[in-house]
Parts: C-alpha cells; structure tokens; sequence
C-alpha cells in the first residue's frame, strides 16, 4: 500500500477501516464494542511499522448507547499500548441532538486524561485540520470518509 492513497481494508455493516500510510480512519456505523478495537489495534500495529500514527474515529448516522464496560476497557488498552506512536485521535460525531452532546462530552472527558493529543469534533473536516496540524497528511481524506459515511 502505498502512503500517498487511502486504502478501505474492511467493511461490513458496522465499520469501514482503512489506512493512509500511518493515518487510521475508522467509519462508525454501530455501537463501538471490543471487535472494533480489536480491527483498530491490528492497522495501528500495522501502520508504519513503529513510526508515528494518527487515528480517526468518525460516527456516522445516529449515536449509539453508552459503550460496554468490555468496550471502554478494550479502548483503553488498545490506545495505551500505542500510546507512545499515537501523535493524534479526533473523534467526530456529528450528530445535534442531546444523546450526540453527551456523547461528545463523554468523549472529551476521557480523551483529556489521554497522553496523547486528542480532540472531539462535530465535522470530518475540522477533525482532518487539527491532524494536518499535528503532522498526518490527511490529503483526500473527507472525500473518501463523506463516501463511507453513507
């Protein structure tokens, strides 16, 4: 795979995963749980190969319920186990309505704590723009993730 293009590496109905060089975007289509994470740890594992890596977290559709306690301690051990790679993660949800607010919320708790730089967003753009300038070449990015957010 080469850096320069994205690359969709699974899809289902729940998730679209895929790469560019070592920036992680994953398309939420359901409730996040430990499978989820487990597919995130494999390409972070993947990605350049010890350098630096950026993860993107986009929610499309409506927001789930709460995480599972089996989710939210799989999250956590998978992002601590590369925490020292991980130069960013932005979380979008783009959603208006209170259950997205307290989502973002929620997530902007957690990602605080993070010792990695993180940020919750409500736009795939804004997310892309703080990556860019943290380091990832996000170039072509939004329209690829616009396309699996459908």
């Amino acid at each position: 795979m080469s850096d320069d293009e994205f690359t969709l590496l699974h899809e289902d109905a729940r998730i679209a995963l895929g790469r560019k060089g070592p920036v992680v975007v994953a398309v939420l289509h359901a409730a996040i749980d430990e499978s989820v994470f487990d597919h995130i740890d494999e390409l972070i594992g993947d990605a350049d190969a010890g350098g630096d890596v950026w993860l993107l977290l986009v929610r499309a559709g409506e927001s789930p319920s709460a995480m599972s306690r089996g989710a939210r301690a799989r999250g956590r051990a998978v992002l601590g186990a590369h925490e020292g790679r991980l130069r960013g993660v932005a979380y979008v949800n783009a959603g208006s309505g209170l259950k997205a607010k307290l989502l973002r919320g929620a997530m902007n708790a957690v990602l605080k704590a993070a010792p990695f730089d993180a940020r919750v967003t409500t736009d795939v753009a804004a997310a892309l723009d703080w990556l860019g300038g943290r380091g990832a070449d996000v170039t072509g990015l939004a329209s690829r993730i616009d396309a699996l957010s459908r």
